[in-house]
């Protein structure tokens, strides 16, 4: 990332989103332990997971089992009692009955009514940690991510005092690959990585969560891969009214499936539009078209919306 501080003070540094992206949840038998909420831990797995190449690579670790009761108006509480409420875990700070407004704060303290019960913000059910350095296969070092100032991400204490089935790797690092191709569409920066397709939350390019306490919104990041029988490795994307696709297997193109709703992680699909197949040489917009390097190096295309088949049509 290349920032401008002042005419004659420019920075580059690393482009390393806390928030994910992840590969999908793990569906082994495996778990995976913390030795603490916050700060330098150790994870501890219980069979070989990790790699020397995973240092600077994300793990997210959910709780095992949601065994915290959830918020309830006009009941009695004691104090340290804990609850939970969409998603976020909370402690009692008096003891008291509940008033009727839930705890939905996701930092500090609040109180749920007047004369009510004083919760104290405890974590969001998940914790995310980067790796700082591999000592064998089954644990690392990890520095537990806490975005400032909410602490969202502060380590559960149950992933602490028990192991859970429940974590995620991040889908980008030494391991697996990091992602090239970058886009910006819809106020969002999008990423490839061979073919698959990564989007930001919208107007937040470094913040890649899908999901907010386990809630996926529209204004989470995006997730796609691209689904053919011959496809291969995404080459370039161009924005344009839809975003462009070019892989050596063929053009693509990247859009909300209804214009009735904003671009989301429900409302984004990528549908295959010609077979024309393209070199790694990146694309031009002329006018409103869209002219690329054939595959073979020895034609120009251009690719354009028809109206007649309702596609883009890749032409000599």
């Amino acid at each position: 990332k290349l920032t401008r501080l002042a005419d004659d003070n420019w920075v580059f540094s690393d482009y390393a989103p806390n928030q994910g992206p992840f590969l999908d949840m793990n569906q082994t038998s495996t778990t995976i332990i913390a030795s603490g909420q916050s700060g330098s831990i150790t994870l501890t797995a219980s069979a070989a997971l990790f790699a020397s190449t995973d240092v600077g690579r994300l793990v997210r670790l959910e709780v095992q089992n949601y065994d915290v009761r959830p918020w309830e108006n006009a009941l009695a509480y004691l104090v340290t009692n804990l609850v939970r409420y969409d998603g976020k875990t909370y402690k009692a700070l008096n003891s008291a009955t509940s008033g009727t407004f839930p705890p939905i704060h996701e930092h500090g303290s609040a109180y749920d009514g007047q004369t009510g019960v004083q919760w104290d913000y405890q974590d969001a059910g998940y914790g995310i940690a980067r790796i700082t350095a591999f000592t064998d296969s089954t644990h690392v070092t990890a520095t537990v991510i806490q975005d400032a100032p909410n602490g969202l991400n502060l380590m559960p204490a149950s992933v602490v005092s028990t192991a859970t089935k429940r974590w995620s790797l991040g889908a980008w690092s030494a391991t697996t690959g990091y992602p090239r191709v970058p886009k910006f569409y819809k106020q969002r920066l999008f990423w490839s990585t061979k073919q698959g397709i990564y989007a930001s939350v919208p107007d937040d390019f470094e913040n890649m969560a899908a999901d907010f306490f386990n809630e996926i919104r529209a204004d989470n990041a995006i997730v796609s891969q691209l689904q053919a029988q011959d496809v291969n490795e995404i080459l370039w994307m161009e924005a344009s009214k839809v975003l462009l696709i070019g892989t050596g297997g063929g053009e693509f193109v990247g859009g909300p499936l209804t214009g009735t709703e904003p671009i989301g992680p429900a409302n984004f699909g990528i549908d295959k539009q010609s077979k024309k197949r393209v070199r790694a040489v990146t694309p031009i917009i002329v006018g409103t078209s869209l002219l690329f390097v054939q595959r073979a190096g020895r034609k120009l295309q251009t690719i354009d919306y028809q109206v007649t088949s309702d596609s883009y049509v890749s032409t000599d």
